[in-house]
C-alpha cells in the first residue's frame, strides 16, 4: 500500500469554439490531454459535462487531477501542472476562458 497527501483540482472547460460555434471533438481533446501527461508523468480523469448560464449553455468537459501515489508530487508542482494543462486545453478548444478549481481558490484563465 502506497499514500500521499490529498489534493485535487478540476479543470472546467467548454467544447463551443467560440469563433466558428463547432464543437472542440473529443478526439482531439483526448490527443491533447494524452500528448501533455505522457510528457510530465500524470494521471487525469476525463468527464464529459454540460454548462448551464444565463443565456445558454454548452458542451464541455471536466478534467480532475489528484495527487495520485503513482505519480507523487508536492503541492505547488501539481498546481502547475494543472494551470499547464488548462492552458492547453484553453488553445486546444478555443476557448476565452478556462476555469481550474483549487481546494482554496477558483483561477480563471482567459485568452
Amino acid at each position: 500500500m502506497k499514500d500521499v497527501w490529498t489534493e485535487a483540482v478540476v479543470i472546467y472547460v467548454g467544447r463551443k469554439d467560440m469563433n466558428t460555434k463547432k464543437n472542440c471533438s473529443m478526439r482531439r481533446i483526448k490527443k491533447a490531454i494524452a500528448g501533455y501527461v505522457n510528457e510530465v508523468g500524470l494521471c487525469v480523469s476525463l468527464t464529459e459535462t454540460r454548462f448551464i448560464y444565463t443565456g445558454g449553455g454548452e458542451k464541455g468537459i471536466a478534467v480532475g487531477l489528484i495527487n495520485y501515489p503513482r505519480f507523487p508530487s508536492d503541492s505547488p508542482t501539481l498546481r502547475k501542472r494543472s494551470m499547464e494543462l488548462a492552458e492547453i486545453l484553453l488553445r486546444t478548444c478555443k476557448q476565452h476562458k478556462v476555469s481550474v478549481v483549487f481546494n482554496d481558490k477558483t483561477v480563471v484563465l482567459e485568452a
